[in-house]
């Protein structure tokens, strides 16, 4: 996991994008298989202290205190790698008890791989060239948000148009992300015996639907130009 650094409130909507763009990669870090410093983070509340410091988690994610205090909870290096092994990884012959693919959830399989890399390869992002996981990979699908709120960013900095990056934002959370997250959520709650990754899972669904209706606000439906991924 990458050293966890949060950026300062800022007025600025390019820093306020770009601040979710970063939030993006810190949920997609702390989906990897768990490290000290990630462990670290948890125990001295610098993971929660720095996600609060974007967010209010009540007014803009509609978090309860107790939806959020795995994030702050006591917990090991080893109690996490058992705790991500047991939830996450193939340990029976029926695969993960709480599965990250996409796929696996919901749809064909295959299908539902392809209709990600072409949400991908039309952004001109190919695989395995800057992603590491699979295409429905949750990790991948956060890491790819993170890319198109990055280049949302970008644009509104430097006067750039920024609607078409925000369609294919809000169309990628519903077609895709939002569509699997409740039955990821629902596997967690049952299958987790520490509070974390359950308290992950529900930031992550927080942020998606958040961030949903960000950017369907800021757009001008009677004028944007639509994202036409086929």
């Amino acid at each position: 996991m990458q050293e966890l650094e949060f950026s300062k409130n800022s007025s600025s909507l390019a820093n306020f994008v770009a601040e979710r763009s970063f939030v993006y990669g810190t949920l997609a870090a702390c989906l990897q298989y768990p490290d000290e410093l990630l462990t670290e983070s948890i125990n001295s509340g610098t993971l929660l202290k720095g996600l609060k410091s974007i967010f209010d988690f009540e007014k803009d994610l509609a978090l309860a205190g107790d939806d959020a205090r795995g994030l702050a909870a006591k917990v090991t290096l080893v109690s996490m790698e058992s705790g991500y092994t047991r939830l996450f990884e193939v340990t029976t012959p029926h695969g993960a008890a709480c599965d990250l693919y996409a796929g696996l959830h919901y749809g064909d399989r295959m299908q539902v791989m392809e209709d990600h890399i072409r949400f991908y390869n039309f952004f001109d992002l190919h695989m395995p060239d800057v992603i590491e996981e699979l295409p429905d990979h949750l990790c991948t699908e956060l890491e790819f948000l993170r890319f198109l709120s990055t280049q949302e960013a970008y644009a509104i900095e430097n006067g750039q148009p920024a609607r078409a990056l925000q369609k294919a934002q809000r169309d990628f959370i519903s077609r895709h992300v939002l569509r699997w997250i409740d039955s990821l959520e629902e596997s967690v709650t049952n299958c987790a015996s520490e509070p974390f990754y359950l308290s992950l899972i529900k930031l992550i669904k927080a942020v998606l639907t958040s961030e949903f209706a960000r950017v369907g606000k800021t757009q001008d439906s009677s004028t944007i130009q639509s994202v036409t991924i086929d």
